[in-house]
């Protein structure tokens, strides 16, 4: 009702916009939260936002080639930025497109200058696709990275102790790390 209220007062008010905007996609009218968003000027701070959010709707409504479409497109615009890609890649590894993930996972890990304590998940997401497609070596070493970058985390700590439970790899170690991630 408020932001109903502010958008009669002033139709071209981003914040309020993008906030309409995420009340539809709570209740799953990803048509109605694309059709606020496209009114979102893109010059203004929500206008990124709201360019990734339409991109992650069209997925929701299995157009998810159209989404990946707007999502490189982004990328292709702002080099500087990951965060298309990591949607795009997200959107590819709920899809069960392991190998298409790992890609877009790929080119976003190469944008980082220096990775951050932040970008354990795109390792830890990259790794999932890797393992998820058969490339072990390349997923534990991204395991191992997440770790590097965020040492007590339980996501990570699990599905690489797990994974090396079924591999039969440091055992003792993979416990540990199991036990480890239920504690935390």
């Amino acid at each position: 009702l408020y932001v109903q209220l502010a958008l009669s007062l002033k139709p071209d008010f981003p914040a309020a916009q993008s906030l309409l905007g995420g009340i539809h996609e709570s209740q799953r009218r990803w048509t109605d939260a694309n059709k606020v968003y496209e009114g979102i000027d893109a010059k203004t701070a929500y206008g990124w936002n709201a360019r990734i959010r339409m991109a992650a709707n069209l997925d929701h409504l299995d157009r998810t080639d159209e989404s990946a479409q707007v999502l490189r497109e982004l990328a292709t615009d702002y080099p500087q930025r990951i965060d298309a890609l990591v949607t795009l890649g997200d959107i590819y590894r709920a899809r069960k497109k392991f190998a298409e993930a790992s890609e877009v996972y790929t080119v976003a890990i190469s944008r980082i200058a220096l990775p951050q304590k932040q970008n354990w998940t795109l390792y830890y997401s990259r790794g999932i696709a890797f393992e998820r497609t058969d490339r072990w070596e390349e997923a534990e070493e991204d395991f191992l990275k997440a770790l590097e970058l965020r040492p007590e985390q339980p996501l990570v700590l699990n599905y690489l102790g797990y994974s090396w439970i079924e591999k039969g790899l440091h055992l003792k170690k993979a416990q540990d790390m199991i036990e480890k991630a239920v504690k935390l």
